[in-house]
């Protein structure tokens, strides 16, 4: 028996129609969508490069003199919550990015240093250190780099902005730019600061929208070379918020994106910009682009990482991309050092030529 197949016997014409009419209504949502992954950013391999059952958190990365360095806090536990002392800051230094080796603990007279920032200024490799004791935040370090010493991040600054946060400091040109936060109410406040010598921050800029405080802390800021500023800033429980602005930086314009991330690491390739940070539900360490017309963040690659897991450093070298950060997604839940051990990992990506 033979069965003439058409168009009509199974209403494919119908079929071929509805999707002709609704598919590209289908791709525009999937790309729209938070959870839409683009892969564009291929993962060449994620490496442990710290792990000793603590509390391993917070990383940076930076390459001074032909030489890779990576710091990041040592502790017992993620802050000082159950009775737990505070922390120390590591430094660890590779000439390969293969082996790695322990270069200094940084121990400041503070309770709890944490969240390092490595930054340049004037032929100079910094290491920002902001301290919290408890609840509160008490002090920011500047640490500068001399490699003739048997510790070479000796040098220590205090840097007086009162009971506030610097969370970043970020060069343009011969200034000093650093995203500063404080809670002093019910809800926080991020800031913009702004410092010709690296020893005194004075106060530049309050971020709102439409005179409103966004309750924002966390904040990276990335200067374009048509002088534009652009910046990303976390909120609990809320979408990030894009803040934007053209020199002298006086007025800002700010709108809501469309997820939440944590500690974002801003870094331009080829006209694009990129966002690396955590995402949430579940939480994972992910590489996102940001379109700056639609206001939206897409999600480009989520590295191998789980449960307390943030905090990129981020390296771009031609288009290799080397991204540190912590996590626990193959660390020990407990031992007899930290209640929560997590480890340092560096992700190597080739970003899309």
């Amino acid at each position: 028996m033979k069965i003439k197949l058409s168009f009509s016997n199974f209403r494919l014409k119908r079929a071929w129609r509805f999707w002709l009419y609704f598919l590209p209504a289908i791709v525009s949502w999937a790309a729209e969508s938070p959870e839409f992954i683009s892969n564009r950013i291929k993962l060449e391999g994620v490496d442990p490069i710290w792990s000793d059952g603590y509390h391993n958190a917070f990383t940076t990365l930076a390459k001074w003199d032909n030489e890779y360095f990576c710091a990041f806090r040592h502790g017992p536990f993620h802050d000082m919550r159950f009775g737990c002392k505070g922390g120390e800051i590591f430094v660890i230094r590779s000439a390969d990015l293969k082996k790695w080796d322990f270069a200094q603990s940084i121990k400041l007279p503070v309770k709890d240093p944490r969240d390092p920032q490595f930054f340049r200024f004037k032929n100079r490799l910094g290491l920002l250190i902001p301290c919290a004791g408890g609840k509160q935040w008490l002090d920011n370090y500047i640490c500068w780099f001399d490699r003739t010493k048997p510790q070479p991040f000796a040098e220590q600054i205090r840097i007086d902005i009162g009971n506030k946060r610097i969370w970043k400091i970020i060069p343009n040109q011969d200034l000093l730019y650093a995203s500063v936060h404080a809670r002093p109410k019910d809800q926080w406040e991020v800031s913009l600061y702004e410092s010709k010598d690296a020893l005194e921050f004075e106060p530049k800029h309050t971020f709102n929208i439409n005179g409103k405080n966004i309750d924002g802390n966390e904040a990276d800021l990335l200067f374009l070379n048509n002088g534009q500023c652009v910046g990303v800033i976390r909120r609990e429980k809320q979408p990030a918020i894009l803040v934007k602005s053209n020199f002298p930086y006086a007025a800002w314009l700010g709108s809501e994106l469309n997820r939440e991330i944590h500690s974002p690491n801003l870094f331009q390739y080829k006209g694009e910009i990129f966002c690396a940070c955590r995402i949430l539900d579940p939480a994972k360490m992910a590489i996102l682009s940001i379109d700056l017309d639609k206001m939206k963040l897409h999600v480009e690659i989520i590295l191998p990482s789980g449960g307390d897991c943030a905090q990129p450093g981020v390296l771009l070298e031609d288009d290799q991309l080397l991204v540190s950060y912590y996590s626990q997604h193959d660390q020990p839940k407990k031992n007899e050092n930290a209640r929560a051990a997590a480890g340092i990992y560096l992700a190597r990506l080739r970003l899309p030529k």
